[in-house]
């Protein structure tokens, strides 16, 4: 059945794949976000999707915004530890007081679903705790980030939600608009012909989920039944980690062959602190969706080149 969905951060890495994928299966998408990325959102799609710029935390807008909808998918939100601890008052706006405000609209409209994406990070980063992560613990973030993301996801106690928490997204988003990981540097710098650089000795570990499968959960949610008891959490991972030695392996390997030319590795000993092994339980999501995850990760390291 069409839906009329309101994505939140349309313009994003995560939000402009959803508008993509729900505009193919005849969707009407609104979208809703700092107009940065809207003339490529506007080349791409055209007239089938309607955009609105404005301040996350401005629920004025939001209510214009969010009417009549059957749906909102809310990804807006600095994805990054950098910018919450340099700008503590911006993440919180935007996180913790943009979640409210899209929450209180949601409410008042009465609209039946709002999906909300938030983080594996609301486990931890950097305390080791028992793998695989699953949505019956008790988060324990040690990042302002992750605090920050924790307290969006109190925001909607009571409420018609989902909760996604992704683990780190890679992949080629259809329309360029891409996002910084350690993904993404490793193939920029053999595709230039630049060493890779490694922190540390490598051996630490990730969960790494395909953006295509973070879009097919959404959109299963979706068009599904609602779940029995709201809001409902899902961890978005494939159950599978990878050291950042090995993904430099795969990246390295994959580029000889296509016939570049690689250099050795660097090596680079620093004060970061290191995170530590974090893996999520994919249970509960394959549940809503059997054979998940659909993209392995070779597949989805290839298509980066």
């Amino acid at each position: 059945m069409r839906k009329r969905v309101v994505i939140t951060g349309v313009g994003g890495y995560v939000g402009s794949a959803l508008a993509n994928r729900l505009i193919e299966m005849g969707h009407l998408v609104i979208g809703f976000g700092y107009d940065e990325n809207f003339p490529i959102l506007k080349k791409q799609f055209g007239e089938k999707l309607q955009v609105t710029a404005g301040d996350i935390a401005n629920e004025k807008i939001l209510l214009e915004t969010f009417k009549d909808a059957d749906a909102v998918i809310h990804t807006a939100s600095p994805t990054t530890e950098k910018f919450c601890v340099e700008k503590p008052w911006e993440a919180y706006q935007a996180i913790v007081l943009g979640t409210r405000a899209v929450v209180s609209a949601v409410w008042e409209l009465k609209i039946p679903l709002l999906i909300h994406f938030s983080t594996q990070a609301v486990y931890m980063n950097f305390h080791a705790r028992e793998l695989p992560l699953t949505e019956e613990m008790e988060p324990k973030p040690d990042t302002v980030y992750g605090a920050l993301k924790r307290a969006a996801e109190l925001e909607l106690v009571d409420m018609p939600a989902v909760i996604l928490r992704p683990a780190n997204i890679y992949g080629r988003n259809p329309l360029g608009i891409d996002r910084e990981n350690v993904i993404a540097r490793f193939v920029t710098a053999v595709k230039t012909g630049t060493p890779l650089t490694i922190k540390g000795d490598g051996l630490q570990r990730a969960d790494f989920v395909h953006l295509r499968d973070v879009v097919s959960v959404a959109e299963k949610i979706l068009i599904s039944e609602p779940a029995e008891s709201m809001p409902m959490t899902y961890n978005v991972g494939t159950g599978v980690s990878y050291s950042v030695q090995e993904i430099a392996d795969i990246v390295m390997n994959t580029a000889t062959e296509r016939g570049l030319k690689i250099s050795p590795a660097v090596y680079e000993q620093g004060s970061d602190r290191v995170a530590a092994d974090r893996v999520l339980s994919p249970k509960r999501v394959q549940k809503v969706l059997p054979g998940f995850p659909f993209v392995s990760f070779t597949e989805g390291v290839q298509e980066m080149f």
